[in-house]
């Protein structure tokens, strides 16, 4: 019915291990640091040599009993780099791609925004699939 009470959100008890794909601000970094307080092992990734500010902070605060962040660099449009990163995550029970540009340049836009989604999928899904997740086995893809 219409009048009935929202349900309060469900807990993530199959999800251990997360990797967010462009938590350097905004969706990404606001599911990054909701999987943190949720207890998850969550690695985020961000464009560029150094984590933005926002990224590097949520990284910097102690654990109190919650998850745990590991930050890495990453160009989504780099194979060796995705190659990199699915070898050092063996296992994954969450996906999520939040990666994304809003520019002027099409090019670009196009790149990270529709293929680049792909690319990434194709690197990590042995480390989903391996992945314990719910029921029979394997883990999830948010995109």
């Amino acid at each position: 019915p219409l009048s009935a009470p929202p349900r309060p959100p469900r807990p993530l008890r199959v999800a251990r291990v997360a990797l967010v794909v462009g938590a350097s601000r905004g969706i990404g970094l606001a599911v990054a640091r909701r999987l943190v307080q949720r207890g998850l092992a969550v690695h985020a990734t961000f464009r560029g040599e150094t984590p933005p500010p926002a990224l590097a902070a949520l990284a910097a605060q102690p654990s109190t009993g919650t998850g745990q962040l590991t930050l890495h660099p990453l160009n989504v449009m780099s194979r060796p780099q995705l190659t990199s990163l699915a070898a050092a995550l063996p296992s994954l029970d969450l996906l999520v791609y939040s990666a994304g540009v809003n520019s002027g340049n099409a090019t670009a836009q196009r790149a990270v925004n529709a293929e680049a989604p792909f690319g990434v999928i194709e690197a990590l899904l042995p480390s989903v699939a391996g992945a314990p997740g719910g029921g029979g086995g394997g883990g999830r893809i948010c995109l």
